[in-house]
């Protein structure tokens, strides 16, 4: 075996743990968007007005932001929702091998949630509203539910790590790597070989 067979081997191992990362964002992602697709085609269309315990099902829709912010400028909100979309995908893949599967997870919710509501506000008048329950001022879909979730467990998280009580203060890392200019990241350092004595040395 080559003295470079188990760094070539440490590699490819390395590899496969980033893909497997991004893999879990990503699938988590796809599923939270689909589920709110699926309800909203199957129920909000075919069963508004259906009463599930304290969640009356309901067809609204929002042309522009949380709570109707920027209701009068669809275009605009069409952007921001855009934006923030991609700035979540790319830091989702970005950070998804310095965290923890839990963390890759609330990632994927979080990036689910703002595509759902994408696809609405891009194929149809505006973000699909087709959940309302008695007391809150808005209706809302799955799409709300999996960003308001994700951005409270994540919130959780950096706040756990401020008090010093984060597993390994894994997510602040992490956040510094993915800001970090891809040529400027830091590396880490090799041992150095210690020189040996020359025997002449006395």
């Amino acid at each position: 075996m080559s003295r470079d067979e188990p760094v070539r081997r440490g590699h490819r191992v390395s590899r496969r743990s980033a893909r497997r990362a991004r893999s879990l964002v990503v699938v988590v992602a796809a599923g939270a968007a689909a589920l709110d697709q699926v309800g909203e085609r199957v129920l909000a269309v075919h069963e508004a007005g259906a009463v599930l315990g304290p969640v009356h099902v309901v067809l609204t829709h929002n042309p522009g932001l949380a709570f109707g912010t920027l209701a009068g400028h669809p275009g605009l909100a069409r952007l921001i929702d855009l934006g923030t979309s991609v700035l979540l995908l790319v830091l989702g893949i970005r950070l998804s091998r310095e965290t923890s599967a839990g963390t890759r997870v609330l990632w994927g919710l979080l990036l689910g949630g703002a595509l759902g509501n994408a696809v609405d506000r891009f194929g149809s008048a505006g973000v699909v509203d087709w959940l309302r329950v008695a007391g809150y001022p808005a209706a809302f879909n799955l799409s709300d539910v999996f960003v308001r979730m994700s951005g409270v467990g994540l919130a959780t998280l950096l706040l756990r790590h401020g008090s010093g009580t984060a597993r390994g203060g894994e997510w602040p890392k992490a956040a510094c790597r993915a800001s970090a200019p891809l040529g400027r990241r830091p590396q880490r350092l090799l041992p150095m070989r210690r020189r040996r004595a020359s025997t002449g040395a006395g």
